[in-house]
């Protein structure tokens, strides 16, 4: 019985000690920072996150002339503050970067007219909104299920800037409905193939720590290194339960 016991504790420390080396050991990403405006301070924000190595801030999506531009980048953070000099061209460019296997996050204005990103990107089974009208939200986000992209991040104290350009935008089909602003408008979306995700706030004026983690989430998500699965620290307090457990036993 008592080599059992240690069995049982020899193998909840593997656990512990797994769990304690995902969190030392997130996947770092690469990531591109583009849009027509604000990207350096965006990119700082998202550089300061161990797991996010923002390798370049591009000021203007003409500025990208082919998916080739896009090839050094796991994950691409991209919003609009004014139309894009070809909207369609953008577009299908983002759409042949998802069909490579990049990750794409959305933002605010880029599911709004007059400035939304259009082409490819708005083709069944990428972008997980559709373009709709515009209109106020709440300043707030509330969940309609259970996710990793809400990892680590209190939606009780996010809060972000927000106008009547925000976008109104309904689901695509195939996209799952991750949160709304409580009060129906539509905020965040992941396609089916998971690898795009929309996110319906503008980044350019937000300075909440909540929102940049959910950023955060939201890029490592796409790059395909975030699943639904308990998060490290909540299997470490479990693997410890354990541990303690099996400790009290022993005596």
């Amino acid at each position: 019985m008592k080599s059992k016991l240690i069995n049982f504790t020899g193998a909840t420390m593997l656990l512990l000690a797994t769990c304690l080396n995902s969190v030392a050991n997130a996947a770092i990403i690469n990531v591109g920072v583009i849009a027509d405006d604000g990207v350096n301070v965006v990119a700082a924000y998202l550089d300061a996150f161990a797991d996010i190595n923002v390798t370049a801030a591009i000021q203007g999506s003409s500025n990208v002339t082919g998916v080739g531009d896009l090839s050094g980048f796991d994950a691409v953070f991209v919003w609009t503050n004014s139309a894009p000099s070809d909207a369609v061209a953008w577009g299908d460019i983002l759409r042949d970067y998802s069909d490579v296997g990049g990750g794409i996050v959305m933002n605010t204005y880029g599911m709004s007219m007059p400035w939304a990103i259009q082409g490819g990107i708005t083709d069944n089974g990428y972008a997980p909104f559709s373009i709709a009208g515009n209109t106020n939200t709440t300043g707030s986000l509330v969940a309609t299920m259970a996710d990793s992209l809400f990892n680590n991040v209190d939606l009780t104290q996010l809060a972000y800037w927000n106008n009547s350009n925000y976008a109104d935008p309904t689901l695509s089909a195939g996209a799952t409905l991750l949160a709304t602003d409580g009060n129906g408008v539509n905020m965040i979306a992941r396609n089916a193939s998971q690898n795009i995700i929309a996110m319906n706030i503008y980044p350019g004026n937000q300075s909440n720590d909540e929102y940049w983690q959910l950023a955060a989430n939201a890029l490592q998500q796409v790059a395909g290194n975030v699943n639904d699965i308990p998060e490290p620290t909540t299997l470490a307090i479990f693997a410890l339960g354990l541990f303690g457990l099996a400790t009290r036993r022993a005596k």
